[in-house]
């Protein structure tokens, strides 16, 4: 319980950083979003794909959110919705070199798809992360997340990696 109580107080300092408009990308970009339009659930899961290499592997997220709807539905409590206020989080997190990023597990069905990664340097011990997207059409327009931190007193032998 205190390692969540540690947690949360953690992500409540934060916050206001991220709960700030979009900043252009490193490159000057400005942010462009998603155009809907029609997508068989083939083109969804290749539209996936391509997000997670940009965001997960390239650390790239100016080009990833042109699949992210402007009024994406955000889930995570501390996060507005909408493509601007979920890109100040991102960005921050993806373009910090300091960062390490895993992806560990990732699939998609339609309409869902999930990225399940390892974050290292940006809380004081590794996390755990897992993402879930809902797309309608070729956008991205529903996020959820989970966050846990790897706990100093853990009792189960099992890693979260």
């Amino acid at each position: 319980m205190r390692t969540s109580i540690t947690l949360l107080a953690a992500l409540i300092a934060i916050t206001p950083a991220f709960c700030k408009p979009a900043a252009p990308s490193s490159n000057n970009a400005t942010l462009t979003t998603c155009v809907q339009h029609p997508a068989s659930p083939t083109e969804q899961q290749e539209i996936f794909e391509r997000y997670s290499e940009l965001l997960y592997l390239k650390r790239t997220p100016a080009p990833a959110f042109v699949y992210i709807a402007t009024n994406e539905i955000q889930h995570n409590p501390y996060a507005l919705d909408g493509a601007a206020a979920a890109f100040a989080i991102v960005n921050t997190i993806f373009t910090n070199s300091s960062n390490g990023i895993e992806v560990l597990h990732q699939a998609f069905h339609a309409p869902f798809g999930w990225v399940h990664w390892r974050l290292d340097g940006f809380y004081s011990t590794p996390a755990s992360v897992v993402d879930i997207y809902r797309f309608e059409g070729a956008c991205i327009v529903e996020h959820w997340d989970t966050i846990q931190q790897v706990p100093t007193n853990a009792i189960n032998p099992h890693p979260l990696f």
